[in-house]
């Protein structure tokens, strides 16, 4: 499944990086970040302090979270799009990105859609600041268009309980 190729890239970016950890979900907390996240009991969480790869137990979902200093926020955004490249096709993005703000931290998103093996994977990228240390967020999460229908309302969740913390 195209899916599980993706969330498998995902961790594996997230391993790939540095001294990492592996564990079971719950809150997260990037110290040099000065931001959380809370994950769902079953979810994989991988990666170090400043970049974290969550994945869903059966890989239809893989979400990655950098940390990084606003000033390198549109170089990471660039990278994951020459990342996607290299295992995706049709890659489309939204033409309009939407404001949000989140727990105090103001950004933006923008949604869009890839073909992996074949099969459509729904994607969205976020990029928030600043957190708790100054720095800044940027999230991106490709998902099964199948799991998102069962599942969506646990990776909305995941994705605002993201927040400064000192």
């Amino acid at each position: 499944m195209s899916v599980v190729r993706f969330s498998s890239i995902v961790i594996a970016a997230a391993l790939a990086l540095g001294t990492t950890q592996s564990a079971e979900a719950g809150t997260k907390v990037s110290k040099s970040g000065g931001v959380s996240i809370d994950v769902p009991d079953a979810w994989k969480v991988s990666g170090t302090d400043r970049l974290v790869g969550i994945a869903d137990p059966d890989r239809h979902m893989g979400l990655l979270l950098f940390i990084v200093d606003k000033s390198d926020a549109e170089k990471v955004l660039t990278g994951i799009d020459k990342q996607l490249a290299k295992t995706a096709t049709d890659i489309r993005w939204s033409k309009k990105t939407k404001p949000i703000k989140l727990n105090g931290m103001k950004g933006m998103s923008r949604d869009g859609s890839a073909t992996m093996d074949g099969k459509e994977v729904l994607t969205t990228e976020m990029f928030l600041g600043p957190t708790g240390t100054g720095k800044a967020i940027v999230a991106f999460a490709g998902a099964d268009p199948g799991w998102l229908k069962s599942h969506g309302a646990e990776l909305l969740a995941t994705f605002k309980s993201i927040k400064p913390v000192e």
